[in-house]
């Protein structure tokens, strides 16, 4: 067999590099695939635990304001009742201020519960029957053989509540066991699961009480105690206080055993029946524990784009099928190559050697094609991130947050290069000490770094005769203000509510002392002692430089043959920068 043939009868083969470079590109992709799923479940899982906790606290923050209004009323009742007992009118001026529909959606009624002895219970039946004209008998029900009675006067608005009115509260053990709860602590206190008389669907519901005593206006010494009181629907409260547009969990809520309010596939049109996420947390409310079961529903769902991974992945299997198809084809080129030269006869030994060495390099150019072709997929790698939050989000303002970012990146490598120039400008450029009037420097640094950070809320005090001099270079001096008064107005404290950086100075015949004092943030004791270290950042808010102002100061008067120092805490920071002033120049001034 001649080697021609030899050839002709071989396979296509791959060699060893084609078979690692394919391996690496695989698990490249392999792992892009798992971080960006894992990756994807992370912000997703986020942004569920974010619904859920902003569900929770919804609810929270309404019970809170409700528990206002009732404390609200018991403000008012504390005010007349020492004059006058309260009356119906009273009570619906008390409704249309608060403006109840409006400002406490969900809420069914507010109304006042007076406690009330057997033994004045007449009294108090003649009082109510001149409140309610409307009515051909007062009557209080349900009838008891208890002592003393608690029992709703009024309530507003009075149309959807009326059943409500002349209701003993007391006959009931949820009812009865809040109300001597709130008695007993002087705390509003919430009702187990309850009925409420006036709710035509009988659905859960529940009272909330704030206790009141007050001075009784016709008795000497004597008080008059029961509760303003909030009644509630559940489902209205949860429609009232969630909302259903727009959110995506589905919730519901029980108290112990009982459920007060679900949200299932029968009654919720985008209730997901096998949810991509849930989550059971239990809070206090008022004496009773609420548990709330929070489930991912369809519009989150929606919103999960999950297909980020998968494209990754099929990318990434697309490029490697596309690397062994240019394998082969420079392999069968290759394999080409030897078949035609295998063919030349002995008399063209020289154009043998000659095709030779072409194979050689053609092999060398394999390999450096295989090299380069891994280059495409560090950069499919480094665009992994990019392609899963833009899948993820699929929303225009996330791509318009990322410019904004991008923008704001570049303002800061440019503020950075200028940092740079002017370190290098500190170490490079002599200057010589000049007769330095420092408040309109001062005045004119301060403009400058206002009009950079765009911030006028900061005050400037100088501490100091406005002719004041003493020497120095004046563009380092002018360096060393700029970058303390910027950071002085960078890192103001948000809830002060005057802002202000003081410069003062003062000298003799040797030394001058620059002080730059603020009421700001501070700087945390465990990064003040590398404070003046170069490309260090005190604070990781977002809004620092590169880490070169203070470096930049430290830089400037260590050539003035001076000495820096920081002071910091809680109410501010004070550098106490100091340089030697020279004889003949003091003599001179």
């Amino acid at each position: 067999m001649t080697e021609g043939e030899r050839f002709n009868d071989e396979p296509v083969r791959l060699h060893l590099a084609h078979w690692l470079v394919l391996g690496a590109s695989l698990v490249l992709t392999c792992l892009a695939w798992y971080f960006s799923r894992q990756q994807l479940e992370e912000r997703l899982n986020a942004r569920f635990e974010q619904y859920a906790t902003q569900v929770v606290s919804l609810l929270t923050e309404r019970m809170e304001k409700y528990e206002g209004s009732l404390w609200a009323g018991v403000g008012m009742l504390q005010t007349l009742a020492p004059q006058r007992p309260i009356t119906r009118q009273d009570w619906i001026t008390f409704s249309d201020a608060i403006n109840l529909p409006q400002r406490y959606p969900g809420i069914s009624g507010i109304g006042l519960i007076e406690d009330i002895d057997t033994a004045d219970l007449d009294a108090y039946k003649r009082r109510m029957q001149r409140e309610y004209p409307e009515l051909d008998e007062f009557t209080v029900y349900p009838v008891t053989n208890r002592d003393r009675h608690s029992i709703i006067s009024f309530l507003e608005p009075l149309a959807s509540n009326r059943e409500a009115i002349g209701l003993d509260t007391a006959f009931e053990v949820n009812r009865r066991t809040a109300s001597e709860r709130a008695s007993e602590t002087g705390t509003a206190q919430m009702t187990g699961p309850v009925t409420l008389v006036q709710d035509s669907t009988q659905t859960p519901g529940f009272l909330f009480y704030a206790p009141y005593s007050v001075p009784d206006a016709a008795g000497e010494g004597a008080s008059r105690q029961g509760k303003v009181y909030a009644a509630f629907v559940v489902s209205d409260l949860m429609r009232g206080a969630l909302g259903s547009e727009n959110r995506r969990v589905s919730v519901s809520a029980r108290d112990g055993a009982t459920y007060l309010y679900e949200e299932t596939s029968q009654n919720t049109p985008n209730f997901d029946a096998n949810p991509l996420y849930t989550r059971e947390t239990s809070i206090p409310m008022y004496g009773r524990t609420w548990t709330f079961d929070i489930r991912s529903n369809l519009d989150f769902r929606e919103g999960a784009d999950r297909n980020g991974p998968t494209l990754v992945l099929v990318g990434g299997l697309l490029v490697d099928l596309m690397l062994l198809g240019i394998f082969l084809l420079l392999v069968n080129s290759n394999s080409r190559a030897h078949r035609f030269a295998s063919q030349m006869t002995v008399s063209l030994q020289k154009s043998q050697a000659q095709l030779q060495r072409r194979n050689d390099e053609l092999i060398q150019f394999n390999y450096r094609v295989s090299h380069d072709l891994v280059a495409p997929l560090r950069t499919i790698q480094g665009l992994t991130d990019c392609i899963r939050s833009d899948i993820a989000d699929n929303d225009l303002s996330e791509v318009n947050a990322s410019l904004d970012r991008i923008e704001t990146m570049v303002a800061q490598e440019v503020s950075t290069i200028s940092s740079i120039f002017a370190l290098c400008e500190a170490d490079l450029r002599p200057q010589d000490n000049e007769p330095v009037a420092l408040a309109a420097l001062v005045k004119k640094t301060f403009a400058r770094a206002q009009h950079k950070l765009h911030d006028d809320t900061v005050r400037l005090r100088l501490d100091c005769p406005d002719d004041f001099t003493f020497y120095a270079p004046p563009g380092r001096l002018e360096q060393i203000l700029f970058n303390l008064l910027t950071n002085a107005i960078q890192f103001r404290r948000p809830d002060e509510p005057e802002p202000e950086v003081c410069v003062a100075a003062s000298r003799d015949a040797h030394l001058a002392t620059l002080v730059v004092r603020d009421n700001g943030i501070g700087i945390p004791e465990s990064t003040r002692s590398r404070i003046f270290d170069l490309f260090f950042r005190a604070h990781s808010t977002g809004t620092g430089g590169a880490g070169l102002g203070t470096y930049i100061v430290r830089r400037n008067i260590e050539n003035m043959n001076g000495s820096v120092e920081v002071h910091s805490d809680e109410r501010g920071t004070l550098f106490v920068l100091r340089w030697p002033q020279h004889n003949a120049e003091v003599a001179a001034a």
